[in-house]
């Protein structure tokens, strides 16, 4: 293999791997701020349903102005 076509694959597998950690990162992150949430919003003695659902999916399910769910998907539920 030539010297250049080394370099690129070493470059792009660098990049690859600083993507996977990126996103594992983030989903770190997005899950911690989930359960932050899902703490705030529990009532002791009162039974509490939590509703997954992908907040950035317009019409069905996004968030409006004030930051609280809204669309298709929230009316359903």
């Amino acid at each position: 293999m030539d010297r250049k076509y080394k370099l690129y694959i070493s470059i792009i597998v660098i990049i690859l791997i600083s993507m996977f950690v990126v996103l594992i990162s983030y989903n770190n992150i997005v899950e911690e701020e989930n359960y932050i949430n899902i703490e705030e919003n529990y009532i002791e003695g009162r039974p509490t349903l939590v509703v997954g659902d992908d907040i950035n999916y317009p019409p069905y399910s996004f968030l409006d102005e004030d930051g609280n769910p809204a669309g298709f998907n929230i009316d359903l539920i």
